[in-house]
């Protein structure tokens, strides 16, 4: 089933970040184990991201892939990534992080002898550094490790950045929605509707990826998903957010009906800005207690809308 592929697919969205990709090429050239590819999908670039990847291609120790598509978002790359790796495990590494030198041989030891048997392991989650190299949210305790990766969210013990390593074939039953396109889609979308049904758990404290911030960056600043930045986009992925949660942790319901009601509200609320109907939001839930909910936010969810609008 796994023979001559790749253990691992590094997929890395990008858009004009030529001044920041070499970061990413580096770290990919010193890993310790080289038993992977590299699949860039750049949405659209117009600045000499091309020119610089073909120079790679021609001297990397590595596969790499590259494919240019229409700008369209970093969830639309995702999903072409997604179709076209060859790797067993699939994971996403942003155009301006690294990933640390000892990263692919740690997720290989952990994983690769377990394939194909009973203890095959679907996904695998790790914490990270920050760019100065010290440790990017507090480590996980004993009892943390058989926690799955939603539970841990609602219990507030991840820093807001953690990344997934998925088993391919698995990932490939949750594309992101296609209809939305140059928005920022929330990869909390698909990762939840994963953990939902093959939990991801973390293994060990091991700090496998830098997470950068690149405050200098115009682009990642004007696409920046905040209160103050309430255009139709802004408030779309505002929205895509908070519908993860009703459509795919109301198991949580029970523990957090609190949260869960929050979320709902903020869902109407932030869905309102971007001009749907009610109706809508609400097919847009895939089960019927998220639909209860909701129906249940919807004047909370108005008046945050309508307090909104008086804000701007």
């Amino acid at each position: 089933m796994y023979i001559d592929k790749p253990f691992l697919t590094i997929f890395t969205p990008t858009y004009n970040r030529s001044h920041t990709l070499g970061r990413v090429y580096q770290s990919l050239t010193n890993q310790t184990c080289m038993d992977f590819e590299w699949v860039i999908i750049d949405d659209g670039s117009t600045d000499n991201t091309i020119e610089i990847v073909q120079s790679w291609i021609e001297s990397a120790h590595f596969p790499i892939r590259y494919h240019v598509q229409q700008n369209s978002g970093k969830h639309i790359a995702w999903n072409l990534a997604v179709s076209i790796s060859q790797g067993i495990y699939f994971m996403c590494l942003d155009s301006d992080d690294e990933i640390c030198p000892n990263a692919v041989q740690v997720l290989h030891s952990d994983l690769h002898p377990k394939l194909g048997t009973d203890t095959e392991v679907f996904s695998r989650a790790f914490l990270l550094l920050d760019s100065q190299g010290q440790k990017y949210g507090s480590d996980l305790i004993d009892t943390d490790f058989s926690k799955s990766f939603s539970r841990l969210v609602y219990e507030k013990k991840l820093p807001s950045d953690v990344w997934i390593v998925f088993l391919l074939e698995n990932l490939k039953h949750f594309p992101f929605p296609e209809k939305y396109k140059k928005v920022y889609f929330p990869e909390g979308f698909v990762i939840s509707a994963f953990d939902k049904e093959y939990p991801i758990y973390f293994n060990h404290n091991k700090r496998l990826g830098i997470y950068h911030r690149d405050l200098n960056d115009n682009t990642s600043n004007a696409n920046s998903v905040s209160f103050k930045n309430l255009k139709t986009g802004s408030a779309l992925t505002l929205s895509m957010m908070h519908l993860g949660h009703l459509n795919y942790n109301m198991r949580f319901f029970g523990k957090y009906p609190r949260k869960i009601i929050v979320h709902a509200i903020h869902y109407i609320r932030f869905r309102l800005h971007t001009k749907d109907r009610t109706s809508k939001m609400i097919r847009e839930i895939n089960n019927i207690p998220g639909k209860i909910v909701a129906l249940i936010a919807s004047v909370p969810g108005v008046i945050a809308y309508v307090i909104d609008k008086i804000r701007k």
